[in-house]
């Protein structure tokens, strides 16, 4: 039998030249090179993405020589049905109108289940967050203020035949203590959620609007505890995009 993480990998092929990290439980593909969201230049050095040793994921927006580098890892394996939950360590409140964050599913731009973090280069916009179910519409996008008091948050994704529910709560919660903890929630139906079947990866990311640089030249850190998944599926569908 294989090793844990041996079978893991072994469910979906990745790529020879990416480097694979392990962080909570699974394989993650390190993107690299000039692609979309963006457009960006992905960065699979270690000053870009690392795991400490506490166990935490930190993604760096990096600004080196003449270009920003962002930052973006997807799990090897496919994901199924379940709750995917997400431990942050980051100020997400005051991010630069320039800069999105973003723990997603995805298979492909038909087949995706986002939570959002941005501005989309607009400082004056009066949401900062948002989640959707994509193509967006009336329908499959809900966006909200996110304020915090601290840096960390909880942010789930509950996926289901034909239902996303999604929550964000102050704090490293599972459930919230009271409702005084919950930043926002919604659900979202129909036939634009993805099935388990569209072989959709874990991603999480750290970006640039269009590849624009942060207005106030900073670069970015983000920090990730830790996550809860669900567990790994066979791929149907695409690969890690």
């Amino acid at each position: 039998m294989l090793p844990l993480a041996a079978a893991l990998v072994a469910l979906t092929a990745t790529p020879a030249q990416a480097r694979t990290i392990w962080w909570a439980g699974r394989a993650w593909s390190v993107k690299s090179g000039d692609a979309g969201p963006g457009p960006n230049h992905w960065s699979d050095s270690s000053d870009s993405v690392w795991v400490d040793d506490d166990g935490a994921l930190h993604l760096a927006l990096r600004h080196e020589g003449s270009r920003w580098l962002a930052a973006e890892v997807s799990t090897t394996a496919c994901t199924g049905f379940g709750v995917h939950r997400f431990y942050v360590d980051a100020a997400l409140d005051t991010l630069d109108e320039n800069v999105i964050f973003a723990p997603f599913l995805y298979a492909d731009d038909d087949h995706e289940i986002d939570i959002e973090f941005a501005r989309w280069g607009d400082r004056f916009s009066p949401d900062n967050a948002q989640y959707v179910v994509q193509p967006p519409g009336p329908l499959t996008l809900r966006r909200f203020v996110t304020r915090l008091d601290g840096t960390y948050t909880t942010h789930s994704i509950d996926w289901s035949a034909g239902v996303v529910r999604f929550q964000s709560l102050h704090g490293h919660y599972d459930t919230p203590p009271d409702d005084g903890y919950v930043i926002a929630g919604a659900r979202i139906a129909g036939d634009a959620v993805p099935d388990e079947a569209d072989g959709l990866h874990v991603h999480i990311n750290l970006w640039l609007m269009g590849g624009t640089p942060p207005t106030d030249g900073h670069e970015v850190e983000v920090v990730l505890t830790d996550a809860d998944l669900p567990p790994a599926v066979r791929c149907w569908g695409p690969g890690p995009g």
